[in-house]
This record gives structure tokens, C-alpha cells and sequence, in this order.
């Protein structure tokens, strides 16, 4: 998110890192009201009417002060993940975001939103293995660590380390990054 100066940067964020948020954005229920599918994009106006909003704590003691109004809020979310937010603002007094311009973040979210996604091992490489084998794969594939899967699974990293070594055996590889080539990859 861009800020005019930094003053406006510094306000916005011991807002956001301030426990005691008297003034909550009014957007907020709406936004997650109407947050359906994987990508959804709002303007301030399909989400808080102008009469609402400005006359909101919110607006009056950190947007006007901190020069920042409209704004355009568009969210991609994953199962179990959570939610990764593109926020636009608009200088206090400037015009409010377009439609079309709406339409140009959603689109822009929506084309990187593999960015979000972790790599999925294809159905085909699961095939002959436990169903704790199997889990233990998807997870390896999202990148964690012996120990972050350990926790994840509710296994001790002991297990955990066997697990991956009998993957390793069982796809005939040597190394970590020799398993997830192979199993990332379709086919």
C-alpha cells in the first residue's frame, strides 16, 4: 500500500499494530459479509455508503488525518490458509476508484493468485502410498520442514524422518529436492 509520506505510513501502522482499535473500519463487515469464491474485489462503495463512512471513527481519526479515503480491497483466499489481501487507497479529496479500475485489480489478483497457491503433488504420485504417507508428501510439497510437519501432523520428528526416508525409498531418490521434482511434477 503506498502512503503520501511518512507520516501517513507511520499512523497507518501503529493503527494496524495497536491492540485497542476503537475506530474500526466500517468496510470490514461487508467485505467479509460478501467474500465469496477464491478472488473478490471491492471498491469502499460497494461495500460502506458514503453517509456511513465518513462519518465513521474510523475515517475521522485515522483516514483523515493519515490523507488516505477511497479504496479498492480485493482478497484471495485459500482453504486452511489465510487470507492475502491487495489493498489500493486513494489520497484524501482524489477521486474514487472506477469500476473499471475495480475490474483491472481483479483480474491482476486473480492471474497471480498461483502465486498463493502451494504446489500440489499430482494424484498419480500418491498412488501405492499410506494414507500418513501420502499426507506427509502433500505436506513436504508445501515446503515445511521435518519439524514443521511434525508439528502440523501431530507426529514426533522422529516419525516424521521416517516417513521421508521411506518416501525416498519408495520413489528411488537421494535428497529432498530430488523427491519434490519428481512428485511436482505431472505426468
Amino acid at each position: 500500500m503506498g502512503f503520501a509520506d511518512s507520516r501517513s505510513r507511520e499512523l497507518f501502522r501503529s493503527y494496524v499494530q495497536s491492540g485497542e482499535r476503537t475506530a474500526e473500519d466500517p468496510s470490514l463487515p461487508e467485505l467479509a459479509a460478501r467474500a465469496q469464491g477464491p478472488v473478490c474485489t471491492f471498491t469502499r462503495a460497494e461495500l460502506v455508503e458514503d453517509r456511513a463512512w465518513y462519518g465513521s471513527a474510523h475515517v475521522q481519526e485515522l483516514r483523515r488525518p493519515g490523507d488516505s479515503d477511497d479504496f479498492i480491497y480485493s482478497m484471495h483466499r485459500s482453504s486452511g490458509e489465510p487470507a492475502r489481501v491487495i489493498s489500493l487507497h486513494r489520497p484524501w479529496g482524489e477521486r474514487a476508484f472506477s469500476e473499471r479500475e475495480r475490474q483491472l485489480v481483479a483480474v491482476f489478483h486473480e492471474e497471480c493468485s498461483f502465486l498463493h497457491e502451494p504446489p500440489g503433488v499430482p494424484a498419480a504420485r500418491l498412488k501405492g502410498l499410506s494414507p500418513r504417507l501420502q499426507e506427509t508428501l502433500r505436506v513436504l510439497a508445501r515446503g515445511l520442514s521435518e519439524k514443521q510437519i511434525a508439528a502440523e501432523l501431530g507426529l514426533s520428528q522422529y516419525t516424521v524422518h521416517d516417513y521421508v526416508k521411506t518416501l525416498h525409498r519408495h520413489f528411488g531418490v537421494a535428497s529432498r529436492s530430488e523427491l519434490l521434482a519428481l512428485c511436482l511434477t505431472p505426468g
